[in-house]
């Protein structure tokens, strides 16, 4: 009877296929490299969302920050950076 594996079992597999190594999860409290602070904006706005999230991915990239905009198409993503 054919059982279907859970989902890290496929993963291990797949890693192991790949690199000949066992795969291996770091947890946070493992992680000991070092991550810049990370502020999080959920923004509500009566303008179109588009323009408000342009607007704003514009004028944190002029203050030197580094964007990570999520939306919901690659068209959308080039349009915001254009």
């Amino acid at each position: 009877m054919w059982r279907r594996r859970p989902p890290s079992a496929i993963r291990n597999s797949i890693w192991k296929r790949l690199t000949g190594e066992p795969f291996v999860s770091i947890d946070r409290d493992q992680d000991t490299s070092r991550q810049g602070k990370r502020k999080f904006w959920i923004v509500d706005s009566d303008e179109q969302n588009f323009k408000t999230g342009q607007q704003l991915a514009e004028q944190f990239v002029e203050a030197g920050l580094t964007v990570l905009a999520f939306c919901p198409s690659r068209m959308v993503a080039e349009q915001m950076l254009g």
